[in-house]
């Protein structure tokens, strides 16, 4: 399955929603596509239920960049979807979904996908499994470290929030796809230049330095940035070692890459942390 495409990720995902048998309540229906217990919480439901809902305007975009494709074609599938989507009530039966997936309909959007795939000039690079499972188990591992260390609340909320945002990309992964996990790895490092006083208040405690360590690495594990070599050639040393370091200066350093190199693999560790502590 193409999961590096939205359409892709529909197809997916309405297969596996024709799998669940009609006379399911709709909420158990989501809940076991989320691979929730049920009933599962509501406003979590629909929280997810948004990013799936996002997915056919998103492959209707990518389909009609296509250049020499018949677009009436790929998109043929574009209205048994709606009319699947169109009535999401919770106490409803899942065959108001199920119901509209004709073979047709999954057929053209499998088309469609196979087509993106092959020819889309802007297609993001797929995050391999095994990255998936290492990043997952390095957020579990962090996470928990986060809230057994004594850190100011602000700092450990900071952490822990960007670090649930993350999780909940992996977890969501067959619906967002790798633009998602990049995304809210992006949006973390963003944060560390929008929150420049907790930034520098994490960066004081082992366990702050730490997470911005493997925050740095994770950039380059994903690839979200394609001038490797500036960016090491920006970090001759960190920041901790210069006391008069103005704040810009900081968090530059915070998030620029120094003696990581590209052909490495950041995210695995030695089992004493070293590579995030300073020399």
């Amino acid at each position: 399955m193409y999961h590096d495409s939205a359409a892709g990720r529909l197809c997916a995902f309405l297969r596996r929603a024709r799998d669940i048998a009609p006379n399911l309540a709709m909420r158990d229906g989501w809940c076991r596509l989320f691979g929730m217990t049920p009933p599962g919480e509501v406003v979590e439901i629909y929280r997810q239920m948004a990013d799936v809902l996002a997915l056919p305007a998103q492959a209707e975009s990518e389909v009609r960049s296509l250049k020499n494709a018949n677009h009436d074609l790929l998109l043929a599938w574009k209205g048994s979807v709606e009319a699947a989507f169109s009535q999401l009530a919770l106490n409803l039966s899942w065959d108001h979904v199920r119901g509209q997936l004709s073979d047709y309909a999954l057929l053209s959007l499998d088309m469609a996908a196979d087509q993106i795939s092959r020819l889309s000039a802007h297609r993001p690079r797929e995050i391999a499994a095994e990255q998936l499972a290492e990043i997952a188990d390095q957020v579990h591992s962090l996470r928990n470290e986060i809230i057994a260390a004594d850190l100011p609340s602000d700092v450990q909320e900071f952490i822990l929030f960007h670090l649930s945002e993350i999780q909940r990309a992996l977890d969501m992964f067959r619906v967002r796809g790798s633009e998602g996990v990049r995304t809210a790895v992006q949006t973390a490092v963003g944060a560390v230049y929008m929150r420049p006083e907790v930034t520098i208040k994490a960066a004081g405690t082992p366990e702050g330095w730490k997470y911005m360590r493997w925050l740095r690495a994770l950039v380059l594990t994903l690839s979200i940035t394609s001038d490797i070599s500036s960016l090491q050639q920006r970090a001759e040393q960190f920041f901790l070692e210069a006391a008069s370091t103005d704040d810009a200066a900081v968090i530059d350093d915070v998030v620029a890459p120094d003696t990581i190199q590209p052909e490495t693999r950041p995210l695995q560790t030695d089992g004493n942390d070293s590579q995030f502590r300073r020399a």
